[in-house]
């Protein structure tokens, strides 16, 4: 049978199964207010069977490279079988016989090997934005289920890896399968619903309280976030996501439930609790966001580090010049192709808007440095605290290298300092072969003069900009 027509019958199958339960609409008279579409969203379940195959293969070994650890990752790697089917799931009558088409379960399987008699649990899924239908296949040994993983990707499932009883893997998928039904159909709905009426939906469902979660943050619902911040998350995910609603609510109640996330064990709690002062910009999070600096011996995480740098106090200082100088050492030592020479500029940057000699120090050192990124941050700082040695160094950049990419990054940045010293080198740029950069230097030149009555009729014409200049200075 060519693949095709597999696929064919695979989705005949799929779409034979019946549809979960739907969400009921919102109401006629509130549709008809609102506006909305009076229809329900239908989700259709995918296929769950537990099968003997009775007939099967391998996949050709043309389809995988054997020299290609990552194969699975790129190849459709679809071994073929004919299932009898001897658990009825699903849509799928027992004892009916089904063609499949099997994708790895897990991403670095190269095959999957179909052997005749043996059993297995499949979890198929049908078409999805264009996509063919996709099948897991587990393999059952003595009523247990080996290698069993849901990705992320399959509707946001993550049931097991390494072996589970059958019967407790069928459960899993199957609730898996509805919770992700629910919260799909959930939709139909969220909008016309209290935000209380949302509270009061939150459960066991992950996907659905995500959804919630996500509801009460984009209607900036801080009451309820607060209640649900204040209670025991079901879920990391979850969790996470609250913490980061709270970030949206401006108050000392929010405020102090992410002061006391500080102290959790887990740094992904800690960081996100970090994230969400620093959008607040808590001043009142300063002294606990220091513990957790001298608790972490200077190797601070970043959102940390923008956490503290958002309280605007001067102590704060000490700590990020730190963990600045901890993570440039551990970029050092990391090995190529895992090294982030941007990340002194990221730190850098969340020091400029301190007024400390430590901070312009810092910032003159760094304007030396290869990485373009870094010297524009330097730049910047250098030249808000009056030292042209920043836009000194970004003209000598413009004839360092004479790239497109690089001219006209570093010319964006001359326009936004309005860094008036250096009208002569941008005029000279002016007879640039690249039209482009004609255009970029004159609207550039036209924006950093134009507190000084410029010169409008210049346009792209040197001459003219260069007889300007020499005015300008006689004067």
């Amino acid at each position: 049978m060519t693949r095709p027509l597999l696929f064919a019958a695979l989705i005949a199958v799929l779409f034979s199964s019946p549809a979960v339960a739907q969400a009921p609409p919102p109401s006629a008279e509130r549709a008809a207010v609102r506006g909305e579409p009076m229809y329900a969203l239908v989700y259709r379940a995918p296929v769950i069977a537990v099968c003997i195959v009775t007939e099967g293969k391998d996949v050709a070994p043309a389809e995988v490279a054997p020299e290609d650890e990552n194969a699975a990752a790129r190849l459709p790697l679809r071994p073929t079988a004919s299932c009898k089917v001897v658990r009825s799931l699903a849509g799928v009558k027992e004892g009916e016989t089904i063609t499949v088409s099997v994708t790895p379960a897990i991403r670095r399987t190269p095959s999957i090997v179909l052997n005749k008699d043996e059993k297995w649990l499949l979890f198929m899924r049908g078409q999805r934005q264009g996509r063919y239908p996709l099948v897991r296949a587990s393999k059952v040994v003595e009523d247990k289920v080996t290698g069993f993983h849901i990705k992320k990707s399959d509707y946001g499932l993550v049931v097991a890896d390494g072996e589970m009883p059958l019967e407790e893997a069928i459960a899993a998928v199957t609730k898996a399968v509805n919770d992700h039904a629910a919260a799909v159909n959930y939709d139909v709905s969220l909008e016309a619903k209290t935000d209380d009426e949302l509270l009061a939906d939150i459960g066991d469902n992950e996907e659905l309280n995500l959804k919630i979660v996500r509801a009460l943050a984009s209607r900036r619902a801080c009451p309820s976030i607060m209640k649900l911040a204040k209670t025991a998350p079901p879920d990391r995910r979850v969790h996470l996501s609250i913490i980061h609603a709270l970030g949206q609510c401006p108050g000392e109640g929010s405020e102090e439930v992410l002061i006391g996330l500080l102290k959790s064990k887990e740094i992904v709690i800690i960081s996100g609790a970090a994230r969400s002062l620093a959008t607040l910009k808590s001043k009142r999070a300063l002294e606990p966001l220091l513990e957790v600096a001298r608790a972490q011996q200077g190797l601070l995480p970043f959102e940390i580090a923008r956490a503290l740098a958002a309280t605007g106090d001067p102590k704060a200082i000490e700590p990020l010049l730190e963990a600045r100088k901890q993570a440039m050492a551990a970029d050092d030592e990391a090995p190529a192709g895992r090294k982030h020479p941007w990340l002194g500029a990221e730190y850098l940057r969340l020091l400029g808007d301190f007024d400390d000699p430590r901070v312009t120090e810092v910032a003159r050192e760094e304007v030396k440095s290869a990485d373009r990124t870094a010297v524009l941050v330097a730049a910047d700082i250098l030249h808000r605290r009056g030292d042209p040695t920043g836009v000194k160094r970004l003209v000598a950049m413009l004839e360092e290298d004479t790239s497109y990419p690089n001219q006209s990054i570093i010319i964006a940045k001359l326009k936004d300092l309005k860094a008036i010293d250096a009208a002569p080198a941008l005029i000279k740029l002016l007879d640039s072969q690249n039209p482009r950069i004609g255009s970029q230097v004159a609207n550039a030149l036209r924006q950093i003069t134009a507190g000084e009555d410029g010169c409008p009729g210049c346009g792209e014409d040197a001459a003219k900009w260069q007889e300007w200049w020499d005015k300008r200075k006689g004067e």
